[in-house]
Formats: C-alpha cells, structure tokens, sequence
C-alpha cells in the first residue's frame, strides 16, 4: 500500500488516526439519529385562505375527551368563527391545497390552532416605536372578539403543541389568568413548553432576525413566543388568515 518505508505512518500515528476517524463516523451517526427525530419542516404553499379542521395523529389523550374532540367530526371542513364558543379551540391546517376529489393534498398546509379566549382576559402589546415602520400603528392579529390563531410549531424543536390535546400533569405552571377559569395553556408535550393564548406579545426571532407577535411563552425550554396568525373573517363567516408577514413562519425551515 505505501510505496517505500518513509511512507509508512509509525503506530501512534495510526492509532491517532483510527480514533479521529472514529470519531467522526460516530459524530455523524449520532447527527443522523438526532435528526431523524425532528418533525420535516413545514413549507407555505400557495393554498386556501382558509382554516380546515384537522385531528393530528396518534393516541390524544385530552383532559375532557368529549368536549375537547369535538372537532373529530369536522375533518376537513372549513372553520367558521361562530364555531368556537369561549374557551373552545381546534387544531386546523392553513394554506393547504385540495386535490380534484376535494381532499387535502398530502405534505401541504401550515398546522396551526383556532382558539376563542375569554375577551376580557385578552391582552395585546401595542406596536412598539421601533417597529412602526415594519408594522402598521394599532396592528392587532386576532380577531372576532377573543378568537387567537396560533402557528402550532413549537419554536423550541417544532413539535406540535397543541390545546387541551393532552392532560397537563406534574407541577407544571399554568398562566395565571387562565387558572380562575380551570383553563389550559398551549401545551408541547414533547419538552414541555407552554403559551399563554390569552397574551399576545412581541418577540424577535435572531436566527431570521424577524419581530413578530405570538402567545407569550411561559414555560421553558422554548425561549420565546409561538408566533400568531393575523385573521379576518369573510361574508361567509369563515376564518380567513392573512400570509402578510410570512417570514413569521419559518423558524423550522
């Protein structure tokens, strides 16, 4: 293998280079594994407006079944504002593209959460001074007295958080302003990170050097807010979400 003796590495030199070469094939072992257990990244498509309801997979297990399910039997329907009553949420896709048959096609769609908080306990930071070049004075995004849309990607790992899909145990804090009410936050049972939906905050972004506002993290490990969804609601009383701002989408990309 080497043409003369010179060439020939002495042992230390050879076991050196074993461990290295070692080593790097078990760093990218373990990069490879580690990345097998993120969700893929979401990527905005060009499609509905809309909001239609959608049942994540696997086993849910909500604190009240019967109530916090409802949803189950709207699959695929659009969601309409006169739907969520006061503390009635559901997790829906946004921007999602139908086939001929009307059927969402596979890979498309923003997951996000429609939930209708109590208006009274509602609080939104107004623009801030710096930011009134970038966003319009008095920019609120949610809507319909107390109706919040949330981006549910978790900007700890991007799982999805969900609301009331899962029993919160342990000592985990819950937002004060919701406690009186017996009301949950944003829940990612992944890590355990929370959001509060009934504050609505800006936050910054530094990997897209983005300023957005979202419901306002209250647990750990995320380290910010989970960005909201600027909506309306159209003549047909549908919930419409409005992709102005759609660098407020892309901390999993």
């Amino acid at each position: 293998m080497f043409d003369d003796e010179k060439e020939k590495p002495d042992r230390r030199t050879f076991v050196k280079a074993m461990v290295v070469a070692g080593a790097a094939a078990m760093t990218a072992g373990t990069l490879a594994s580690f990345r097998s257990v993120f969700p893929p990244p979401v990527v905005a498509k060009e499609g509905l407006a809309t909001f239609l309801y959608f049942k994540p997979p696997g086993n849910l297990r909500p604190p009240d079944p019967e109530n916090d399910l409802w949803f189950s039997a709207r699959v695929g329907e659009v969601a309409k504002a006169s739907d969520f009553t006061v503390w009635r949420g559901a997790p829906v896709l946004w921007r999602a593209l139908l086939d001929e048959e009307g059927k969402v096609v596979t890979g498309t769609g923003l997951p996000a959460i429609i939930l209708r908080v109590d208006p009274t306990f509602l609080e939104v930071e107004p623009v801030p001074g710096y930011l009134q070049g970038k966003y319009p004075e008095g920019f609120n995004p949610t809507t319909d007295n107390g109706l919040v849309i949330l981006f549910d990607k978790c900007v700890h790992l991007c799982c999805n958080p969900g609301w009331r899909l899962e029993q919160i145990k342990g000592d985990w804090q819950v937002p004060w302003k919701m406690t009186p009410q017996g009301m949950d936050p944003v829940f990612c049972v992944c890590h355990g990170s929370q959001y509060d939906p009934t504050s609505i905050v800006w936050d910054y972004y530094p990997n897209k050097a983005v300023y957005y506002m979202g419901a306002k993290r209250v647990r750990g490990p995320a380290t910010r807010a989970l960005p909201a969804i600027p909506a309306s609601v159209n003549d047909a009383g549908e919930v419409e979400g409005q992709f102005t701002y759609p660098q407020w989408y892309t901390h999993c990309d």
